[in-house]
């Protein structure tokens, strides 16, 4: 989005048109003829202005010279933390194009997430933070984030990286496809590229290309639960949209500290009762302040059933309340990351 100073004195009487020579499909960059533009007789109309009302003599002309300065702003300054969310094409159950964001789940990796995973983004308040977006998808997406004006900082090639295919879990309970990739196989071209001119004042979304890594610096100044995603109709409705928290995260419904204020190591207890019908008390342990934590349910052959879990937490002792009643008897296993820490554990529902 920019502000624009149009002097239609030369135009008295006519009709002007905006108009998009872009194409009428999901694009990568480019100038036609690596594209058919947009048709001129409909899609490639945005806006007609008709130059018809008499000039009010009033009202000073605006003077917009060469060199005029029409807006400064001061750099946020010296960034607190920086986040790394990723841009992802998966598929659906059916085998269908599925657009997905995703979030950092464990130390150098990013991995596609749905609406329904918990959130990973959590800025303290009045935190200065450095975003960083990777494009892992073969179209251009315009990335916006609800709350804060943000200052586009650069834009960078990747050269290559490392994919790995992941099952995603479907809002029906099905599975399609995502991805994951270790942020340290992510090869970078070493030439930044700075905001257009147009990039630098105060800005809501900006465009990541396919392949590149975008950069913005935002001040997260009020407290509450906001989203992010990518600015494309369609993609926002299913499914490039995500929460992120600014300050402390509520804890999921069934989760407490009541256990214990303090813990001294990381470790996952076994469920009581074990076997259960159809509920279950799963305890677990995290000794370090603010730990990105998943707790996630599978069934003996490998697939996620359920996530209980998927947020920072605060450092601990947690009780997590497991409700199967939607699931059949049988094994099912519990895992528990938090950081570089992994546990499973064997759990029997019996009905």
């Amino acid at each position: 989005r920019m502000d624009l100073v149009v002097d239609f004195s030369d135009f008295d009487g006519e009709s002007v048109y905006l108009r998009n020579f872009g194409p009428d499909e999901p694009y990568g960059g480019g100038e036609p003829p690596d594209f058919d533009a947009a048709d001129i007789n409909s899609t490639g109309q945005i806006m007609r202005f008709d130059v018809t009302k008499t000039l009010n003599e009033d009202i000073p002309i605006a003077s917009v010279t060469s060199g005029t300065t029409i807006n400064s702003i001061t750099d946020l300054g010296t960034t607190s933390e920086t986040r790394r969310i990723a841009l992802f094409e998966g598929t659906d159950e059916y085998g269908r194009l599925q657009p997905l964001l995703g979030g950092e789940t464990n130390t150098d990796t990013v991995e596609s997430l749905t609406w329904n995973d918990n959130i990973t983004e959590n800025p303290n308040m009045n935190a200065v933070e450095e975003w960083v977006v990777y494009n892992f998808t073969a179209d251009a997406h315009p990335v916006h984030l609800h709350l804060v004006a943000f200052q586009v900082v650069n834009r960078e090639a990747m050269v290559s990286y490392d994919f790995t295919t992941k099952d995603q879990l479907q809002h029906n309970g099905t599975y399609g496809s995502g991805g994951i990739v270790d942020l340290n196989s992510v090869v970078l071209s070493g030439s930044p590229e700075p905001p257009a001119d147009n990039e630098l004042g105060w800005k809501d979304t900006f465009i990541v290309p396919p392949g590149y890594v975008g950069r913005v610096k935002a001040k997260f100044d009020r407290e509450g639960r906001y989203v992010w995603h990518c600015h494309i109709l369609s993609h926002e409705d299913h499914e490039m949209m995500r929460p992120y928290q600014v300050g402390p995260i509520p804890m999921p419904k069934g989760t407490s500290d009541v256990l214990a204020s303090t813990a001294t190591d990381f470790r996952l207890d076994q469920n009581f009762p074990n076997p259960f019908n159809p509920t279950t008390t799963i305890n677990f342990s995290i000794p370090k302040e603010n730990t990105l934590t998943s707790l996630k349910i599978y069934n003996s052959l490998g697939q996620e059933v359920g996530t209980l879990l998927n947020q920072i937490v605060p450092a601990g002792q947690h009780e997590v309340q497991f409700d199967a009643s939607e699931l059949s008897s049988g094994v099912y296993f519990y895992v528990l990351k938090a950081g570089n820490f992994v546990e499973s554990k064997k759990m029997m529902l019996l009905k």
